[in-house]
């Protein structure tokens, strides 16, 4: 019964996620909000499948399925971009970062080796129940953050320009011929229409009151809420039953789950080409999950890290083997062919599961 709940609860929370999401991009859409309102609104819909299963982890005692699910959420967000990589090899990805996009891997990295240095050190001093680590967590990415804003150059002429039709999308790309003087041409890929499930729904649900769409999207809400709770509770179950232990469940399969919208939502990104809105997207995720960490940490009312099983350490270090291997790829200049080009994304795959079984057999062992 178990596996049914935990499976049917997972279906549940993509689908509910996109739908909260395009509620949410209608409100923006019909709304007079100020702009960091909006911004608010749209980061909560996309972070509360998270946010809910983290809390919910603390409320049943298990805070190894919270920090399985912050960091192997990072994991499992790098492997699905290398993987997406793949599948679409003809369009190759990665070569469409912006600069902003390394600015913000660079920064996982460090904010992942400040965790790492925690998690290997006695350092479980606390202050008013929160960890002095996490506040070291804290300060570092707000910084980074103020950072990465200031030097981040928009480098739009140098890589690719997109033009969005209301209906149907035209695409300007600027593509690279490859030799070695890397001359940019550009050239116009053909109107291409994308009707994607969440752009249908948007299209049905725009000819409502914003009255009701903000009912609607409290109701999701709510829903996301009971569903986040019911697969958290059904994951803990997992862990009991199997004996894979709360680390392994929540590592993997947990943070699969809560990452199935970015999944649809970077496929969706990369159908359109919008490739540095799919590379965005789970950039962005990453860095929500220190938020997520720093929030759950406050919660616990304990050092979170060091309340923790030891195995997350192999997490926390894979993520970062995972995100400089794609960061050489954003940053690279010259591929000699497509297969050249493939070699870094079979290897964050190919790195993720050899992760994974290490941490399986840590947590079982």
């Amino acid at each position: 019964m178990v596996y049914v709940t935990f499976t049917v609860t997972a279906i549940l929370i993509v689908i509910l996620a996109i739908f909260l999401s395009v509620l949410a991009d209608l409100i923006d859409g019909k709304s007079t909000l100020k702009d960091f309102v909006i911004s608010f609104l749209l980061g909560s819909a996309a972070a509360l499948p998270e946010l809910t299963t983290s809390f919910t982890s603390l409320i049943i005692s298990n805070p190894d399925l919270a920090m399985g699910n912050i960091f192997g959420s990072n994991l499992y967000n790098i492997m699905i971009l290398a993987f997406a990589d793949i599948i679409f090899r003809k369009r190759r990805v990665f070569f469409y970062a912006h600069k902003e996009n390394a600015y913000n891997t660079g920064l996982i990295i460090v904010l992942s080796g400040v965790v790492a240095l925690s998690m290997s050190m006695d350092f479980s001093y606390e202050i008013f129940g929160f960890g002095l680590d996490m506040m070291v967590v804290a300060i570092v990415y707000f910084i980074g953050m103020k950072m990465v804003s200031k030097y981040s150059v928009a480098d739009i002429g140098e890589r690719d320009r997109y033009m969005f039709d209301v209906e149907s999308v035209t695409y300007q790309v600027a593509v690279g011929n490859e030799s070695d003087e890397k001359q940019w041409t550009s050239q116009i890929i053909e109107k291409e229409s994308v009707e994607t499930f969440d752009r249908r729904l948007k299209k049905r649900l725009d000819r409502y009151s914003l009255k009701f769409i903000w009912v609607l999207f409290f109701i999701t809400a709510s829903f996301v809420l009971i569903d986040g709770s019911l697969l958290t509770v059904a994951a803990d179950g997992i862990a009991v039953e199997t004996g894979l232990g709360s680390t392994f469940v929540g590592s993997f399969f947990l943070a699969a789950s809560t990452s199935l919208p970015e999944t649809v939502s970077v496929i969706t990104s990369i159908r359109l080409r919008n490739y540095n809105l799919a590379i965005g997207a789970i950039l962005g995720s990453c860095l929500f999950n220190f938020i997520n960490l720093i929030i759950t940490d406050a919660l616990y009312r304990e050092p979170l890290i060091h309340s923790v099983n030891d195995s997350h350490l192999y997490t926390v270090l894979a993520s970062m083997v995972l995100l400089v291997i794609a960061m050489y790829s954003m940053l690279r200049k010259k591929v000699a062919n497509r297969w050249t080009y493939l070699i870094p994304s079979f290897l964050i795959v190919l790195f993720y599961f050899i992760s994974s079984y290490i941490l399986f057999v840590n947590s079982v062992g």
